[in-house]
């Protein structure tokens, strides 16, 4: 058992527990107390007529003091102080039961069992260990003994009751400190159990999210490898994905919207924006020389392709999930604010937010990276370009996300840098509209056109 307990490697977890227990079974004992206390007076009726007011004063008051202690003890004062509530319990339940023996005659009478009572609620409520128990059936002890042998005038007969009734006291403590201290181990063995039980249930949980984002990028990659120019491509449009949605999420706009499993799913289906590129036939897809109109047009079909895609998977799983964001981004990763894009034309916020998020992260990607037709842009230069498509190609909120991020995208991309490609002059594709531009050196903003149509 010690041997196992050790593998727990933080065993203040179990007496923490132990701790929030404790606070718990102390109300019952508490209220008990306080319901139990006054029901006894029927007994003071018929064992004890003469004293059934004075002892219905002594239960009330014991009655009201519990009522204050679970006051206290509720607001928190003592709530790191649980034990100690449980002795001050104990003290009273007895002194209260020991003023009825001393009217009673002192050793003689009967009422001894009382303190036995509440020996068996400590015992049998609370989650004391063998210390504990052993500390609190001695406290009720002599708090029997002290205040009946010091306010009577006790006998021979009287010190032969009290050995007696001492023998019972003895036998019942020996009984509760071993059931206790059982009880305790038997917790132990619970609490290991559920350790390592939620120990596998996050190993397996971890393995299932590795083994999960593996599969979706092996996806992904299918589609990327198709198209040579990408390199580390869908590292990076992660890593910016999370940067922009953890700005947004800071914001009072979406600070209830976007949570941490909004940002990890986002993160997760970015990666699917162009796995409709599966769909579109090699000789368009790695033409090196300009597109015609209608080969253009079937480049554009990416979207719908990819968002049909993860809709047919989307419907084999119930709720939300991130195949939902990641069909939101297939479809729209072209569409922009100012409603010019494609493939719905959709307009503003008719876009889905997770879309606006990774439309930028995805031109920023492709601004910073050498392609066939194109040398790479230096970061200050894309972020001008970036901010100049504000309110036009891009949500403003994002954008402003990203100026506020954006030493972060250069970090990200000098960490992960994009793959090297020579340059081939004669592969030209780009659109602005519905218009195919012919000439490679058109100006900054038609090149955004340009990359964010690719």
């Amino acid at each position: 058992m010690k041997k196992g307990w050790r593998k727990t490697k933080d065993p203040d977890l179990f007496e923490q527990e132990t701790g929030e227990l404790l606070h718990q079974r102390v109300r019952v004992c508490i209220w008990l107390g306080i319901v139990l206390y006054p029901l006894f007076s029927l007994l003071d009726y018929l064992a004890a007529p003469e004293h059934f007011r004075l002892f219905l004063f002594y239960r009330g008051m014991f009655s009201l003091s519990c009522i204050l202690l679970l006051f206290f003890h509720s607001r928190g004062f003592l709530r790191q102080l649980s034990f100690a509530v449980v002795l001050i319990w104990c003290t009273l339940a007895a002194l209260v039961i020991s003023l009825m023996i001393i009217r009673l005659g002192g050793f003689s009478s009967s009422y001894y069992a009382g303190i036995i009572l509440v020996m068996m609620i400590c015992s049998t409520v609370l989650p004391l260990n063998k210390r504990q128990a052993a500390f609190s059936m001695l406290l009720l002890y002599l708090s029997y003994v002290i205040p009946v042998y010091l306010l009577t005038d006790p006998s021979h007969q009287d010190v032969k009751l009290l050995f007696n009734n001492s023998f019972f006291f003895a036998s019942f403590t020996a009984v509760s400190i071993i059931q206790c201290h059982q009880e305790t181990r038997a917790r132990k063995r619970e609490f290991l159990l559920k350790m390592r039980l939620d120990s596998d249930l996050v190993a397996s949980y971890r393995d299932f999210q590795n083994a999960r984002i593996a599969t979706i990028l092996g996806l992904a990659k299918l589609a990327e490898y198709r198209d040579t120019d990408t390199g580390n491509h869908l590292e990076r449009i992660r890593e910016y994905t999370k940067v922009i949605a953890g700005q947004l999420s800071k914001t009072p706009k979406y600070s209830s919207y976007i949570t941490q499993e909004y940002i990890d799913d986002l993160c997760l289906s970015a990666v699917l924006h162009d796995i409709g590129k599966v769909g579109i036939p090699d000789a368009i897809l790695l033409k090196a020389g300009k597109l015609t109109r209608e080969e253009f047009e079937t480049i554009k079909l990416h979207t719908v392709y990819g968002g049909d895609i993860l809709k047919m998977v989307e419907s084999k799983v119930k709720g939300q999930s991130f195949i939902t964001l990641g069909k939101e981004i297939a479809y729209s990763h072209h569409e922009k604010w100012d409603g010019t894009g494609y493939p719905k034309g959709l307009k503003g916020e008719e876009i889905p937010l997770s879309t606006r998020i990774v439309a930028l992260a995805d031109v920023y990607d492709a601004l910073t990276s050498r392609r066939s037709y194109k040398e790479a842009f230096s970061h200050e230069k894309t972020v001008d370009i970036i901010f100049q498509g504000k309110g036009k190609h891009f949500d403003p909120d994002v954008v402003d996300a990203f100026m506020t991020r954006e030493k972060e995208f250069k970090r990200i991309r000098n960490k992960m840098p994009p793959g090297s490609q020579r340059k081939n002059p004669n592969r030209i594709r780009y659109e602005s509209g519905s218009q195919i531009f012919e000439e490679i050196h058109g100006s900054d903003e038609t090149l955004l056109e340009h990359i964010s149509s690719k």
